[in-house]
């Protein structure tokens, strides 16, 4: 009876420990709990921004989003570039990466002269017109009306000498009334043969210009749309980290660089520009790291042409940690982190309140200046012939009137 007592006791030890263990592996297993006060966001973009874009949702810390997309197509006139983008929140924090699968440039000559343009033109407001121009346009317009008011009225007189013709039953003089009416009446008649002429010494005058092509013109063309630069990058990214320690760290890779064609010397490189900033949104205080990825290209200057400097952005990438604010709720923003239940964690930012690294301006180089040192140096030599020619007159008018004075004497 004993050893059944203490068989039964064992057994219901054995099972309380079987579900023990059994209850600590399910806990162990099951995810922690999201901490809804420190969340997580990145952002990934080609370009200055808006193409190809990955987002995340404002994401609390234990939970995780993520996108990718892509982008091909042109930035401008000039450039062409395939991308990728990606942006991730998770286990170790918030990332986003672009990468530039390829991005071509290409340039004429056209296409050079085409931007210094636009970098020496400024914009000039519109003139306004001035009040003493307004009385004058309604003037011209008050003597129109008044013109056709006086044609009714003074033309009444034709009209007159009209209705009195046919009042009169046909006793009108007929130079008062035929003769003004037949004046009044224009010919089509003699247009014909003038416009048939014109279009005739048109066609004649085309058919001179399109014969009198010279070769100077037809080599500038060709010039002007000759490709004097182009280069290919290729696998160049930059990423960006914000990790949940609340450390940033950043990610640079400046790819290949293939210049294929450059008879103007020109250089182009790949360079990042990454930072830090701070932010209030959406009920939190947030420590926004960034990172862009960006082109460099100078067309150097020559003794006639003006080079240029300038730049793309090819890519900005961010990852931001964010810890609830102080005063919690909406902070003017729109957002409101909510408590409990009530919290809704995808939305997304502002990206325009963003820091945004911004390419090198557009920049014309002057010419080398070696014509302006050869004009230098002709002026320096007119300078030294024009001194040297008022020193001999000066000695000569020295010469003769010495002679003069030994007269006098």
């Amino acid at each position: 009876m004993k050893s059944t007592k203490i068989a039964a006791r064992r057994v219901i030890q054995a099972g309380a420990t079987f579900a023990a263990l059994g209850a600590l592996s399910i806990a162990t297993a099951l995810p922690a709990a999201a901490d809804a006060d420190v969340v997580g966001w990145a952002y990934a973009t080609a370009g200055e921004g808006g193409l190809g874009e990955a987002s995340t949702y404002v994401t609390p810390k234990g939970e995780s989003s993520s996108e990718s997309n892509a982008f091909s197509g042109a930035l401008d006139d000039y450039l062409v570039i395939d991308a990728s983008t990606s942006a991730r929140v998770d286990a170790n924090g918030s990332t986003s990466t672009v990468t530039v699968n390829s991005a071509k440039i290409q340039l004429t000559a056209d296409d050079i002269d085409k931007i210094l343009e636009g970098i020496e033109e400024t914009p000039e407001p519109s003139p306004e017109p001035s009040p003493s121009e307004t009385p004058d346009e309604d003037a011209d317009g008050d003597e129109t009306d008044g013109g056709a008011e006086d044609g009714n009225t003074d033309g009444g007189a034709g009209d007159g000498t009209g209705e009195g013709g046919n009042e009169g039953g046909g006793d009108t003089d007929p130079s008062t009334g035929e003769g003004e009416t037949g004046t009044t009446e224009p010919s089509p008649s003699p247009s014909a043969p003038e416009t048939d002429e014109t279009d005739e010494a048109d066609e004649v005058t085309a058919e001179t210009a399109t014969v009198e092509l010279t070769e100077e013109d037809t080599e500038l063309t060709a010039n002007g749309d000759e490709i004097v630069f182009q280069a290919t990058v290729s696998g160049a990214s930059v990423s960006t980290t914000y990790g949940w320690n609340g450390q940033p760290s950043y990610g640079f890779n400046k790819g290949n660089i293939s210049v294929d064609v450059n008879t103007v010397g020109g250089d182009i490189a790949v360079v990042n520009d990454q930072g830090a900033d701070t932010s209030v949104e959406l009920g939190y205080d947030w420590d926004d790291a960034f990172n862009a990825l960006l082109l460099d290209i100078t067309i150097p200057a020559t003794d006639e042409q003006a080079g240029l400097t300038g730049g793309y952005a090819l890519g900005l990438t961010y990852a931001s940690y964010g810890v609830a604010s102080d005063n919690g709720g909406d902070n003017g923003n729109g957002g409101d982190k909510g408590d409990g239940d009530d919290k809704k964690p995808e939305q997304g930012r502002d990206t325009d309140n963003l820091t945004k690294p911004q390419p090198k301006p557009a920049e014309a180089l002057p010419t080398t200046g070696s014509p302006i040192g050869g004009l230098i140096a002709a002026g320096a030599a007119i300078a030294a012939g024009g001194g040297a020619a008022a020193y001999l007159a000066r000695r000569k008018k020295t010469a003769v009137e010495a002679p003069a004075e030994e007269n006098d004497n």
